[in-house]
């Protein structure tokens, strides 16, 4: 099995597509915690001289400013990850090479996990790198004297590593390359959203925080929209349940396409 692991990294690693992919996601970083950096000065120069900058919640959010935007990145990466393979038509010889079918493909879930993580920790070590410089020059605290603010940055960090595991199971279930990235992207960036946003102004709190954008704030710890006090913003579950939920969202889709791609024939 650890020869068929160290194959798969092999094989990502020597591509360039996962270089760019990382290259964005931490022009991801910056940009993200930017927006609410830019927000933080706006709303201290225009809220009768609240300084955001030293609220613990509003630091930590723009730590993991680029979630949003990471994930997108992650999940088209990890939908690539196996779309790749029926792109190119090398899924037969990898089954030549590896014979018994599920290992290859668990080989491969687990090096496309280890490759989220590399983008959660991009995201969240660009995020932090642009909050420091930012939050001591408008006076306010980093507030990384508190477990909380640790705990958010490693969430943060699973958080998107999941997120590339649900692109994972849009790549293992849709045979399209092409069609598997675009319907993942569409998910992520417009039908969750859209879905997140309908449960949560009706009150619908269970379908709400069983969307893997609000499990995801529940995991990090950290509501932008409440931050800011936007009114926006479902009565999110416990961390734990934000994890097992986004959790779901990543391994039912994985461990489906796992039964159905290992039993059908290749081209």
């Amino acid at each position: 099995m650890s020869a068929v692991l160290l194959s798969e990294v092999r094989k990502l690693t020597t591509t360039r597509s996962w270089i760019v992919l990382l290259a964005a996601t931490a022009a991801a970083g910056v940009v993200g915690s930017g927006i609410y950096a830019v927000i933080g000065m706006v709303a201290g120069g225009t809220d009768g001289g609240r300084n955001l900058f030293t609220e613990p919640d509003f630091v930590t959010t723009i730590y993991t400013g680029a979630n949003s935007m990471a994930r997108i990145l992650a999940i088209i990466g990890g939908a690539m990850a196996m779309g790749t393979e029926f792109r190119h038509k090398t899924l037969s010889t990898s089954y030549l090479a590896v014979p018994r079918r599920y290992q290859l493909i668990i080989a491969k879930a687990a090096t496309t996990f280890l490759y989220g993580l590399a983008f959660g920790l991009v995201a969240t070590v660009l995020s932090l790198l642009v909050a420091v410089p930012t939050v001591l020059a408008k006076g306010g605290s980093l507030f990384l004297d508190q477990g909380s603010s640790w705990q958010a940055l490693l969430l943060n960090i699973v958080a998107i590593a999941l997120w590339t595991m649900i692109g994972f199971g849009f790549g293992i279930l849709i045979r399209n390359m092409i069609a598997s990235v675009l319907i993942a992207v569409g998910f992520a960036y417009i039908l969750e959203p859209l879905l997140g946003l309908v449960f949560t102004l009706k009150h619908w709190t269970v379908p709400a925080n069983l969307m893997p954008g609000n499990a995801t704030t529940a995991l990090v710890g950290v509501d932008a929209n409440g931050v800011l006090q936007t009114g926006i913003g479902a009565d999110s579950w416990p961390a734990v349940a934000g994890f097992f939920v986004l959790l779901g969202w990543a391994v039912v889709p994985a461990v489906v396409g796992l039964f159905t791609t290992t039993r059908q024939d290749v081209a």
